[in-house]
């Protein structure tokens, strides 16, 4: 979702622009500019978003709450930019509002999911990340592979 959300900032930044501000507002290219510039920005999380099922459970987790910390600082600008004193969002932001909210839930979720699992790992005796890899020869001796 991150991802997709960045390629439309940065594509459309001006079909973006017009939906989401109320016609009052004028807008002019560095609105533009800023637009593509925040999609740029996002890349960043999108890529990692799309890489991030292979971290390992402990990097998970880190990496969901601070996407929930980002989310959450976002959901409370656009609430400020719908009810605040600047009320700059047009109706039309309902949706993409909502939808960051729900996000929000599902990001929870999988950050409590991510915490049981870490949390059976830790109580079974197994340490993630901490593994030393042995090859064949030395798993029989018992020696760890020396780099």
């Amino acid at each position: 979702m991150a991802f997709i959300y960045t390629l439309l900032n940065y594509a459309f930044p001006g079909h973006v622009l017009k939906l989401v501000f109320k016609r009052e507002f004028a807008l002019d290219t560095m609105h533009n500019l800023f637009c593509r510039q925040f999609g740029i920005w996002a890349l960043f999380a999108g890529v990692v978003s799309v890489a991030a099922p292979n971290f390992t459970v402990k990097h998970q987790k880190d990496y969901v709450a601070s996407r929930v910390m980002t989310q959450g600082f976002f959901f409370l600008l656009n609430v400020y930019g719908h009810w605040g004193s600047e009320t700059i969002y047009s109706h039309n932001h309902i949706s993409p509002f909502m939808i960051s909210g729900f996000y929000i839930t599902f990001l929870l979720s999988v950050f409590y999911k991510l915490k049981r699992t870490a949390d059976s790992e830790t109580s079974q005796g197994e340490v993630p990340e901490e593994h030393e890899v042995l090859t064949e020869d030395e798993e029989e001796k018992g020696k760890p592979k020396s780099s």
